[in-house]
């Protein structure tokens, strides 16, 4: 299930399950982002960080500038430069920090994929996505299901809709729609 599209894992022992937590690190990242789990996906974050960094370390990568992958990361982490100057002209410092500290993800996400890009193949990413998705479903299906039950008893049909349906998984109910705008191109392009 889980290779390898470059040989290094098997020449060298330190890379050997690589790939495999690589996987399972994305997998709980996916369920945190889909369930509002805010602490574990800093956690998993971090953890993919860490493991692209320890890849590029071992195998003495260079990153390709040119790549796509690479300006996005570009472009995020100017934003995330910008979002931080902000900081030296607003009157409420400690509200800037929390916009900080909530957009850290412009920069981390996009760098841990940029450093990990080698580790898992294309069929494992696209495994990786099908995950995403059962996920999603669960998490949407979780949703409804809270949503009846609240309904049933009275509750106005309000509760299927907007902030109020995705109100069992924490999420703002754009960010979640999001989601699963991702999640349904994905499924009709594949």
């Amino acid at each position: 299930m889980i290779t390898n599209s470059v040989n290094t894992a098997k020449s060298q022992p330190a890379l050997k399950y690589l790939p495999l937590v690589l996987f399972y690190t994305y997998i709980i990242l996916f369920l945190s982002i889909v369930f509002c789990l805010r602490a574990v996906s800093s956690i998993a974050i971090a953890c993919i960080l860490a493991i692209g960094i320890t890849e590029s370390i071992v195998r003495k990568s260079a990153i390709n500038p040119r790549s796509g992958l690479a300006l996005f990361t570009l472009t995020s982490t100017l934003l995330f430069l910008l979002q931080c100057l902000s900081l030296f002209y607003t009157n409420d410092r400690s509200e800037g920090w929390k916009l900080i500290q909530r957009s850290s993800g412009l920069l981390f996400i996009p760098f841990g994929l940029l450093l990990t890009r080698n580790i898992l193949s294309t069929a494992t990413v696209r495994t990786l996505l099908g995950h995403f998705i059962i996920i999603l479903s669960g998490g949407c299906l979780y949703c409804l299901v809270i949503a009846t039950i609240k309904f049933f008893p009275g509750a106005p049909s309000q509760v299927f809709f907007y902030h109020d349906l995705v109100e069992p998984v924490l999420h703002h109910a754009i960010q979640y729609s999001i989601l699963v705008f991702i999640g349904l191109v994905w499924l009709l392009e594949n």
